[in-house]
């Protein structure tokens, strides 16, 4: 996670977020069914079905805006390690939808079981970081989208 002064804008993984015009789910019901089919291109993650999947979050300093509240949508997650402490605690961690990145001398570690297909969002809670592109969707279990969503609404583009 990087922050660039001159533009105001946030990275993840060298890629700051921009809204589509068309929201993720109804471009994955349209027929894109991979994460470079998906836009925003680079900031869209494909996840598979059944899966442990583990993220580390960077902490951040007060001079880049941090410590961030980073919530994720569609699963309440584990928070097995928190940017203050150096022990992972896989053995009974607590359940969050949201957590603190910390401050810039540690990681917070989320952990979540990849059982809610859908697009989910993960993002800072401070909203002119989200505008500044502090986020990513993850796209679960793709068929299993398509699975739940056999059609499309008539003229589905209306209310996105």
């Amino acid at each position: 996670m990087e922050f660039n002064r001159e533009i105001g804008k946030f990275f993840i993984n060298g890629e700051s977020f921009v809204p589509p015009t068309l929201p993720v789910l109804l471009q994955i019901l349209s027929g894109a069914h991979d994460a470079q089919d998906l836009l925003p291109t680079k900031s869209i993650f494909t996840l598979p079905p059944n899966k442990v999947v583990e993220i580390s979050l960077p902490g951040a300093g007060l001079d880049t805006g941090g410590p961030h509240p980073f919530h994720l949508h569609g699963h309440p997650f584990y928070v097995v390690r928190s940017s203050d402490s150096n022990t992972f605690n896989y053995l009974d961690p607590v359940k969050r939808d949201t957590v603190s990145s910390g401050f810039a001398d540690g990681d917070t570690v989320i952990r979540f079981v990849t059982d809610n297909a859908g697009p989910w969002f993960l993002h800072c809670h401070i909203d002119w970081h989200l505008e500044m592109g502090l986020a990513v969707v993850f796209a679960e279990d793709i068929p299993g989208i398509l699975a739940q969503n056999q059609s499309i609404p008539g003229n589905s583009t209306s209310f996105a």
